[in-house]
């Protein structure tokens, strides 16, 4: 018997499986990745991420090109074409991303552990996916409009996802049965009574964390330029409406903790403050309880059929086992255990399995690189506060994943916005100034606003000399 970690395993993994009108789909997308404004550019991958199953690939040689994966191929050769890497600059949150995934390839090649079953090919498709899709992410969302242009598809697409999620809550079939391999019924699955809609995602867990960290984007356009914005907030009730028909308590635990770490905006003055009072509250309540503190998983039930005591236990096991893995991973995998657990939803649990110590460290060394860069980009913005608040919004989405990743492992679509969270961090303001300074009407003439005069550089008094200009 097979007693490493488990890993999802489809029937339609190395097999071609194509809908034709699923493949005209991605050809009209590839198209329109290639063409449309940059503005628009991360569209076309929303689209393929929300409307077409992971069933859905060309295999080559055994090869897997699922349809985001060639949506993807199709994205760099948009930014290699038209130049759209011309001024990009590495920054530690790109370091950290390309460390991830090449030391993690590199591990797999020398098969230092054969605790989990993914092979050098299934991870060269892997780091194509995560460098492909992070770093047209980072050509394509630079500055603040274009994160406010990518929620906008974000906001749209969740309207007929919502209604067809409905569909499949009422008829209990799910819509995109016609995209899964031959053997799929397509009936919804539930569990403890509670139906758990996913659409054309792999799992409703997946199809509820999507939205959830989708969040705090749509939150922090609700209000623009002074006034309360319809879409955000028809956004915001669709992706509540996904998040709830999934029937699972992960996402819904993930939107509530998006919802209070967009209310942090409002003390962010105090943030480190904040994180130290939390540090010593979670140290003292561990030094004072009976049970570890990650016990809580236990009690968490928002909805029939949850699963947390196993997520406990996972997580107490695997620190109880620290001396076999962190070295190098485990070979034996969860065989060792007081209970072999093969369903391996914890992320970190994963990753440690897989490579041990080192692997979870470089995880931490993503996540730390990526709030630095939301941090910089807060500073960037310049006082404008609705920027300051988009800016924030990046960091929570991140904030988002990373709890998420203690209830499930990701795979399939989701991995998009999770790449796409670690991108947007790094976007900047186009403008080093607020465009929120006055200006002054005098007989005609305007004055410039004093905090674009004060950027400019002082000029030899010969050259001060010159008559206002008519404008």
């Amino acid at each position: 018997m097979d007693t490493t970690s488990h890993v999802f395993k489809k029937g339609y993994f190395n097999e071609t499986l194509v809908d034709p009108f699923t493949c005209i789909i991605l050809v009209m997308m590839c198209i329109l990745i290639l063409a449309v404004n940059r503005k628009y550019a991360v569209w076309p991958m929303i689209i393929i991420a929300c409307f077409v199953a992971q069933a859905q690939r060309f295999s080559p040689g055994g090869v897997d090109f699922v349809f985001l994966r060639v949506i993807t191929i199709f994205g760099v050769i948009r930014i290699l074409l038209r130049g759209e890497f011309v001024g990009f600059k590495l920054n530690a949150c790109d370091v950290s991303v390309l460390a991830f995934m090449g030391i993690r390839l590199l591990w797999s090649i020398l098969k230092i552990t054969k605790a989990t079953q993914a092979t050098p090919l299934t991870l060269c498709g892997d780091t194509l996916d995560m460098w492909g899709m992070y770093f047209f992410f980072r050509c394509v969302v630079r500055d603040f409009d274009d994160l406010k242009s990518a929620t906008n598809g974000f906001i749209l697409v969740s309207i007929p996802v919502a209604i067809l999620f409905v569909v499949e809550h009422q008829t209990l079939l799910n819509p995109f049965a016609f995209q899964l391999a031959a053997d799929a019924k397509g009936v919804t699955r539930s569990r403890e009574g509670t139906l758990r809609c996913m659409g054309a995602y792999s799992h409703p867990i997946l199809a509820g964390c999507f939205w959830a960290s989708l969040l705090p984007y749509m939150g922090a356009m609700i209000k623009q330029r002074g006034r309360i914005k319809i879409m955000p907030l028809i956004g915001i009730a669709c992706a509540s409406l996904i998040i709830i028909l999934s029937g699972s308590s992960s996402p819904i635990a993930a939107a509530g903790l998006a919802f209070l770490g967009g209310c942090a905006f409002l003390f962010r003055k105090r943030m480190r403050l904040i994180r130290w009072v939390t540090f010593l509250t979670v140290l003292t309540a561990q030094l004072a309880a009976n049970s570890p503190i990650w016990k809580v998983f236990a009690r968490v039930k928002i909805v029939g059929g949850s699963t947390g005591y196993y997520r406990f236990l996972l997580i107490d096991q695997f620190i109880k086992h620290f001396p076999e893995w962190w070295l190098a991973g485990s070979a034996r995998g969860t065989s060792t255990w007081k209970i072999p657990m093969f369903d391996i939803v914890n992320y970190y649990v994963s990753l440690g399995l897989a490579g041990g110590l080192i692997f979870v460290a470089l995880l931490v060394f993503i996540l730390v690189s990526a709030y630095r860069s939301a941090g910089k980009s807060i500073r960037s913005a310049a006082g404008n506060v609705e920027w300051e608040l988009l800016a924030w919004s990046t960091g929570v989405a991140v904030f988002t994943h990373m709890m998420s990743f203690l209830a499930v492992a990701y795979y399939g679509q989701i991995i998009m916005v999770w790449f796409f969270a670690l991108a947007v961090t790094s976007i900047r303001s186009s403008s080093p100034v607020s465009q929120r300074g006055f200006s002054v009407k005098m007989g005609g003439y305007t004055a410039d606003s004093l905090s674009r005069m004060a950027a400019r550089p002082v000029l030899p008094y010969q050259q001060r000399q010159q008559p206002m200009i008519r404008r």
